[in-house]
């Protein structure tokens, strides 16, 4: 398995997707991956993984069609993926470039050679509002702001009314998350 992005072994799958090796790729290399390299020109043969995990990363590249184009490229027949994006979060710092609706990652794996499994959205619109007034919170510059801590139980409370049919069944609630999770196969 490669993981892109996965420099200090983020979350090791190997307990769970039964794998004999787990490769880390990133482009830091204080952060001690296997490899260093770019996801956009991945520095492996064609068709030799399995699977590829990828979370959290295309939103930092300047063509994140090509990192999908290049998972394609080195993944063998039937191979898969597993990708997170974020969408209604914060940005994260100055190589934080851009933001993935469903269509477009949609759209971005259909176009680059994988028929898509599962893609969900990671969070509604209570979570999204929840996370919103937490970091609001937290980036106060009062030292007073240690009050409002007390919110933060009921604010990861109401993360839970997205699980509501009324939030599922309305179209404006339904279309606030904060990311996505997507599960592709080569074909």
């Amino acid at each position: 398995m490669l993981d892109i992005g996965g420099g200090t072994r983020r979350g090791n799958l190997t307990e769970f997707i039964h794998v004999s090796e787990h490769i880390t790729l990133d482009n830091n290399i204080r952060k001690r991956p296997t490899v260093v390299g770019s996801a956009e020109h991945l520095p492996f043969k064609t068709g030799v993984f399995h699977s590829i995990k990828c979370t959290e990363v295309l939103e930092y590249l300047d063509s994140p069609e090509q990192a999908v184009s290049e998972m394609c490229r080195i993944l063998k027949d039937f191979g898969g993926t597993m990708v997170s994006t974020p969408f209604n979060l914060g940005i994260h710092s100055d190589y934080d470039l851009v933001r993935f609706t469903k269509y477009k990652l949609e759209k971005m794996f259909a176009d680059n050679g994988f028929r898509i499994v599962y893609l969900s959205e990671q969070g509604k619109y209570f979570t999204v509002l929840s996370y919103m007034l937490k970091q609001a919170i937290l980036n106060t510059k009062s030292k007073a702001r240690w009050l409002l801590y007390w919110t933060f139980p009921i604010l990861d409370s109401i993360t839970g009314l997205d699980n509501y049919n009324f939030v599922k069944q309305s179209q404006f609630l339904n279309s606030f998350t904060t990311g996505y999770f997507v599960s592709a196969i080569k074909i």
